[in-house]
């Protein structure tokens, strides 16, 4: 059964942000013809996957779904006839096996069958603590040169250490996958272009040394995604090419929610909004095309 959403996990990332968020528009997903081999899809994530409390929500459960994220889309559109979203805002590798505490749901992988044919993954930014990184490095007084959070020269890259050590448990992610579905496409997908070189610190709260070491995390973690896909014979979606030049500074063209959400329309910090959600959906269904 399709995991739907709720408001169990609204009221996290409504006290993490300290507001709502803005979502921008954007183009619409682009068509394809219906899918002739694709009759059965699972989605496997995150809050980058589900979509977290992108407006419409798709309707139960804990988990803030939306009912327009890109796994959704990317079913519609290619008329995906069983279709189950396990997308889960806040989830970690760990929640595909053993249930997710906060909020409560089931294992991910429960949904994965003999006969699933296509498997979409984006997982990993719980797991090094990405949301918790980029608040840490808030700054309402933000400059060009302010440091908050960015490692000072000689300093340690702890972050960039935790995604190292985290990149074998894609590994073991696939192998899970390709366990109890053999059959199945896999697709890891990475993470959106999240803020630009230098950020823009009147726009968004967070000096240029601390915007520029937010995205090269970001940048990072989908490299590593990449890598383990490339490694393990699976496919890699490459959103950050995708989404570059419609970050958290690009204004009315941005694909992204901002540090600070500020609309009322998505609750997520630097999260994809709708219109991210959209071309995150095209971007996948044009590597089905492949």
């Amino acid at each position: 059964m399709r995991r739907t959403a709720g408001t169990g996990i609204i009221g996290r990332f409504a006290l993490a942000a300290g507001a709502a968020a803005l979502v921008a528009t954007g183009a619409g997903v682009a068509d394809a013809a219906p899918s002739k081999t694709i009759t059965s899809y699972v989605a496997l994530g995150d809050s980058y996957s589900a979509g977290t409390a992108i407006l419409p929500l798709s309707g139960k459960g804990q988990c803030g779904t939306s009912a327009i994220n890109y796994p959704s889309l990317v079913a519609k559109k290619l008329r995906i006839k069983n279709f189950t979203d396990v997308t889960c805002g806040a989830a970690k590798v760990g929640d595909f096996t053993k249930p997710q505490p906060v909020p409560s749901a089931p294992p991910q992988f429960n949904a994965l069958r003999k006969d699933t044919q296509l498997v979409t993954v984006g997982i990993g930014g719980n797991d090094i603590k990405l949301v918790e990184l980029a608040a840490s490095c808030i700054n309402p007084a933000a400059t060009a040169t302010s440091r908050n959070c960015a490692p000072r020269p000689g300093q340690k890259d702890k972050v960039g250490a935790t995604i190292d050590a985290f990149a074998p448990q894609y590994d073991k992610a696939i192998a899970g996958i390709r366990a109890r579905s053999p059959k199945a496409r896999i697709l890891l997908v990475g993470y959106p272009f999240a803020i630009r070189q230098g950020g823009c610190p009147g726009r968004q709260p967070l000096g240029g040394p601390d915007a520029t070491y937010i995205q090269d995390k970001v940048s990072q973690l989908s490299r590593v995604i990449k890598e383990r896909a490339e490694a393990n014979g699976v496919e890699y979606v490459d959103i950050e090419s995708a989404t570059k030049g419609h970050d958290a500074c690009a204004g009315a063209e941005s694909q992204l929610v901002g540090v600070v959400p500020t609309d009322g329309q998505s609750l997520t910090p630097l999260h994809p909004n709708a219109a991210g959600q959209r071309t995150m959906a095209d971007t996948v269904i044009k590597q089905l095309e492949h």
